[in-house]
């Protein structure tokens, strides 16, 4: 008797769909794991631009200053709705120290964060151009769905805008507290506190 040695065309053919079944099986995870990294990417994305438009903010608020006397003029140098809002500060590095409290106008700048189309916007211009409306410098902070805030008063309580009454127009607000819904619908609350209220 002859002993056949090697795989007849029925085995092979098993062997070739196994085999094709166990590619097909990779190749769906693998697309599943790029997949999920890209949308790890997006979300990492997602919580930077808020974490950097978080920092910013917190920085604009904390550097914010009131007007002493007649030094602002006719302006209030904090204004806010629940939309937006504008504030006068220090530039980034001319902050104050607790002895440098007097800083010329040349360093002091107009910040106004505002919320339009699904987008969070922060503009500056230097104070001195203040009447200048084409000396704002835009910048887009990041995709939010709804953005509302909140002002609290020296007597402790919440307005939806500042300044409330005119006996509050040169002074800053307690606190500033926005509620800010992001593009996944995860609302978060950011409290900010000036510098001078600290």
């Amino acid at each position: 008797m002859n002993k056949q040695q090697g795989m007849t065309l029925l085995e092979l053919l098993i062997a070739t769909v196994i085999l094709a079944i166990m590619a097909g099986m990779g190749l769906f995870g693998i697309q599943s794991l790029i997949s999920a990294e890209q949308r790890v990417t997006e979300r990492q994305a997602l919580w930077r631009s808020e974490s950097m438009s978080l920092i910013q903010l917190t920085q604009d608020v904390q550097y914010a200053v009131t007007a002493r006397g007649n030094d602002a003029g006719q302006n209030n140098v904090f204004t806010g709705t629940a939309q937006d809002f504008q504030l006068v500060r220090f530039r980034q590095s001319m902050v104050p120290g607790l002895s440098q409290v007097n800083k010329a106008l040349s360093d002091v700048v107009q910040v106004s964060w505002y919320w339009r189309n699904g987008q969070l916007y922060r503009a500056q211009r230097p104070w001195l151009q203040n009447q200048d409306a084409q000396a704002w410098i835009e910048q887009p902070m990041g995709a939010v769905r709804q953005w509302r805030c909140e002002y609290q008063s020296l007597t402790g309580d919440w307005v939806p805008r500042w300044p409330q009454n005119d006996s509050s127009s040169q002074s800053l607000p307690k606190q500033l507290k926005c509620q800010v819904t992001m593009s996944g619908n995860r609302v978060s609350e950011w409290v900010l506190v000036p510098w001078q209220q600290i």
